[in-house]
């Protein structure tokens, strides 16, 4: 995959998430959760230092490469 198709499927995602997000209860949101990696917090904020850290390295790849 090119970077320029790794960058518009970042894009993507990061739109198909705010959509969810936006869309998504604010309970569900609230809820307390432990992530595979072990995050723990409310939902939404243990989804936002997923994400962000997963992008985060995905950037770090590609300025690598």
């Amino acid at each position: 995959m090119s970077v320029a198709e790794l960058i518009h499927e970042f894009e993507q995602n990061r739109a198909t998430t705010i959509a969810a997000f936006e869309q998504a209860d604010e309970s569900l949101l609230n809820q307390p959760i432990r992530s595979a990696g072990g995050i723990t917090g409310p939902l939404a904020d243990v989804v936002s230092m997923i994400a962000i850290a997963h992008v985060d390295q995905h950037a770090r790849d590609i300025a690598g490469s």
